[in-house]
């Protein structure tokens, strides 16, 4: 009952905003469930989307998409007419995404977040290395996109092909070094699933809800034991300094629900590549063997920055220095949507220009790798080559790691804003990827993370800091995953059919048991919050049954 009534109340401590909607679109058009979208609607969306007036949609097929937890998606296709096919000045978009809201559980603010996302500044920012899809229409209870092409989704569930694991964590940490310090104003004030529940929630509340929750683990005996005592020595210490500890660490901009059904990767064997020149920088210079690259000659001044980032003069004084140019031109120069195996199409020259960009940054990189390690060898410093195998860092074994950097698309920023950065990095490397693979890849990928911040200018980070903040994300996700658990049983409920239900059921569980394996590994040496008071633990008594313990005892005496 206890976990029953606080469920209510995190929904009511969100804040309510509104999504404004195109005056040109009817109201009364717009759909609410997926059988009511109409070749009407979408027609009428297109044509403001793609601001060309011969798109007459006939036809419209709706299939359910797999994904989704949080809302329903489905898969669009749109036939047009023979007249706008004659007519039209571009390429017809056929395919598209709808997000529609659960009815059971409105989510206003994650939609308005997600709106005010891809209608301003953060589109088309050079400070998100990640590809994002084509907006079509937004309102407070739908989001339509267009079907990004030539890629492939992959379920949470099964986690992220371990060959894209560190480029993804690596293009994660560009996103947050060029964002670090700054404020971010018009996204969520509570990025990140589950963050409405402060410190006080769940250290009150999680005494009440792991008993239940540990019941339903999927785990072995002896480690669901182990689990069980965690918990039980958790009821008795400060819970809340975990969430402190990452809310007063450092800020940045964060996608909030990071992980791999999020991410979309271009499709083909030659769309990615296997350089591990960049990964094994960023670990070295993670590990102090040597500096951070310095940019190229051509840099934007802070104005520039600002100006891309869409912020004002004074949220960038704390930031990293500002990207250079030629990384600026590589983001807004690659099309929306390669197609590099389309011939004929009109971003062929653009993925071309795209290509040559990339291998000139390559060819000044390398270049000035070679330099810097002439250099060290020059005045005797160990290289790499050069390393005492006894010690093996994480740098000689980075071949032993699978790494493919394609083009990457990232999807559902509905609860993106100013967090703490650790956190889309645990989500990712806990919930989205195997079990086995975190444990595999968890130390490189840290080492991957931090260095790469270091290149993009992030100082005073230091990577016992790094190391230790990464720790209490894993129990922070550990606890919101706890006290939130009744919230599955109300998305089960939801689901449109049976076998949507059965596979939320099943995300869950495996969420469960990935969250509970990590939290094990970290809950040791300075991870563990201290112990509670005497006082303290009575406080919390109170505050929970409204029993006030401490003024009957005044009374007494």
């Amino acid at each position: 009952s206890h976990s029953s009534t606080h469920s209510s109340h995190f929904h009511d401590m969100a804040p309510v905003v509104t999504v404004s909607i195109d005056p040109a679109v009817p109201v009364d058009i717009i759909p609410h469930v997926p059988n009511d979208l109409s070749a009407n609607f979408l027609s009428t969306v297109v044509k403001l989307a793609y601001r060309q007036n011969t798109m007459d949609i006939t036809e419209v097929e709706i299939a359910d998409a797999e994904s989704g937890v949080l809302s329903r998606v489905v898969y669009v296709t749109a036939t047009y007419s023979e007249s706008s096919r004659a007519l039209s000045l571009i390429e017809l978009p056929e395919q598209f995404v709808a997000k529609f809201s659960i009815p059971e559980m409105p989510q206003t603010e994650m939609w308005a977040v997600e709106a005010s996302f891809y209608r301003g500044r953060w589109a088309a920012s050079p400070a998100i290395p990640f590809l994002r899809p084509k907006v079509v229409f937004t309102s407070p209870h739908l989001i339509i996109l267009e079907r990004v092409r030539n890629v492939r989704p992959f379920k949470c569930i099964d986690g992220c092909p371990s060959m894209y694991i560190l480029p993804t964590v690596m293009r994660l940490a560009r996103m947050h070094a060029r964002c670090w310090g700054r404020k971010i104003h018009d996204l969520s004030d509570e990025p990140g699933i589950g963050s409405f529940v402060d410190g006080w929630t769940k250290q009150s509340v999680f005494p009440f809800t792991f008993p239940e929750w540990i019941s339903q683990l999927d785990l072995e005996p002896y480690d669901k034991l182990r689990v069980q005592e965690i918990c039980q020595d958790m009821c008795n210490r400060r819970l809340q300094d975990v969430h402190a500890a990452l809310a007063n660490g450092p800020q940045t901009l964060i996608h909030g629900d990071f992980h791999t059904e999020n991410l979309l990767f271009l499709e083909g064997s030659g769309a990615g590549s296997r350089d591990r020149d960049l990964l094994r920088d960023a670990i070295m210079v993670s590990e102090g063997k040597i500096a951070p690259d310095a940019p190229p000659p051509a840099t934007l001044s802070n104005s520039d920055t600002a100006e891309l980032l869409g912020a004002e003069s004074g949220d960038v004084a704390t930031g990293p220095p500002p990207s250079p140019q030629w990384e600026v031109e590589r983001v807004t120069k690659w099309p929306s949507e390669p197609h590099p195996n389309d011939g004929g199409d009109p971003g062929r020259v653009e993925h071309k220009q795209a290509v040559a960009t990339r291998k000139a940054e390559r060819r000044h990189l390398r270049s000035q790798r070679k330099a810097r390690r002439e250099a060290m060898q020059d005045f005797g410093h160990e290289n790499l080559a050069d390393s005492d195998e006894d010690e093996n860092p994480i740098s000689d074994t980075i071949f032993d790691f699978p790494f493919d950097n394609r083009p990457t698309w990232l999807l559902d920023w509905a609860v993106a804003g100013q967090g703490s950065p650790l956190r889309d990095l645990v989500f990712f490397l806990v919930i989205g990827c195997t079990e086995e693979d975190r444990e595999k890849f968890e130390e490189i990928a840290l080492r991957a993370y931090h260095g790469e911040l270091l290149q993009e200018g992030v100082t005073g980070f230091s990577w016992d800091e790094c190391k230790r903040l990464y720790s209490q994300a894993v129990i922070n996700q550990f606890l919101i995953v706890v006290v939130l658990h009744r919230l599955s049983d109300q998305l089960e409920a939801s689901a449109p059919t049976d076998d949507k239900a059965i596979s939320i059921r099943g995300h869950f569980i495996e969420v469960n048991r990935r969250c509970a394996i990590a939290m094990v590994s970290h809950w040791e040496g300075d991870n563990i919050p201290r112990a509670k008071t005497e006082e303290e633990r009575m406080l919390d008594q109170e505050a929970w049954h409204g029993v006030s313990w401490l003024e009957e005892e005044e009374d007494e005496n």
